[in-house]
C-alpha cells in the first residue's frame, strides 16, 4: 500500500468515526442537525453509506476552509489600503457590538449591511474560482448574434472577464463596496455579471 493511500485510509476512518460521534451527540440532546436529517430523508438510498457522508464532509470543510480564509485575507488587505471604508466599517462594527453589549448573535451580523457590502466587493475583485464550467443542455442561439450552441457542449464561464467588466462594473479596480446599492438599497448590478458563487440550480451552496 503506497503512502497516498495510507493517508486516504486514516482520513476516511477519521471523518466516518467524527460523523458517528456527531449523529450520536445530536441523538442524546434530541437535537436534529444535517447529518441526522440527511439520514432520515434519504435512508431508503442504498448507497448512502458512512463512506458517502464522510466524503462529503471533508468536500464541505476543504471547499469552505481555503475559500473563506483567503477572502477574509483579501478583505483585510482592501481595508488596509482604503482607510475610508475600514473606519466606516470599524464604526458599524461597534455600532453592532454595542446593541448587542458585547456578544452578539447571528442575527445580529445579518444586520451588517456595510459588512455585507465589503464582503461581496472583496469577492468581485477576488473570486474564489476564477471559472466556471457547464454543459449547455439543449440547443441554443445566443440573442443577438448568430452562434449556436448545441446540446453537450462544454461551456466556460470567465468570472475575472465578468467581475472586471467596465460595462458592469464602473472602475472596477477601486475597491468600492457602494457600488452593490444604488437608491433605496436596491441592487445596481446586471444580473449574472457577479457571480462569486455562480449562479442557478448548481451554485455553491
Amino acid at each position: 500500500m503506497t503512502w497516498y493511500a495510507c493517508v486516504t485510509a486514516d482520513l476516511e476512518q477519521l471523518m466516518v468515526r467524527f460523523l458517528r460521534l456527531t449523529y450520536h451527540h445530536s441523538y442524546s440532546r434530541r437535537t436534529v442537525d444535517t447529518i441526522e436529517y440527511l439520514s432520515i430523508n434519504v435512508l431508503h438510498l442504498s448507497e448512502l453509506t458512512d463512506s458517502l457522508l464522510a466524503a462529503q464532509c471533508f468536500m464541505f470543510f476543504m471547499a469552505g476552509f481555503e475559500t473563506s480564509s483567503t477572502t477574509m485575507s483579501f478583505c483585510v488587505y482592501e481595508l488596509a489600503i482604503n482607510p475610508e471604508v475600514q473606519d466606516r466599517l470599524l464604526l458599524e462594527v461597534d455600532e453592532t457590538l454595542q446593541k448587542a453589549r458585547g456578544e452578539p448573535t447571528y442575527q445580529d451580523i445579518s444586520t451588517m449591511d456595510y459588512l455585507d457590502r465589503v464582503i461581496k466587493e472583496t469577492l468581485r475583485k477576488y473570486p474564489v474560482v476564477h471559472t466556471l464550467m457547464r454543459v449547455c443542455t439543449r440547443p441554443y442561439t445566443l440573442p443577438g448574434t448568430n452562434l449556436r450552441l448545441e446540446a453537450g457542449t462544454k461551456l466556460v464561464v470567465p468570472l475575472f472577464g465578468l467581475h472586471y467588466d467596465p460595462r458592469y462594473h464602473p472602475d472596477p479596480y477601486h475597491f468600492d463596496p457602494e457600488r452593490f446599492y444604488g437608491e433605496g438599497s436596491r441592487p445596481v448590478i446586471p444580473a449574472y455579471t457577479y457571480l462569486p458563487f455562480g449562479e442557478g440550480p448548481r451554485n455553491c451552496i
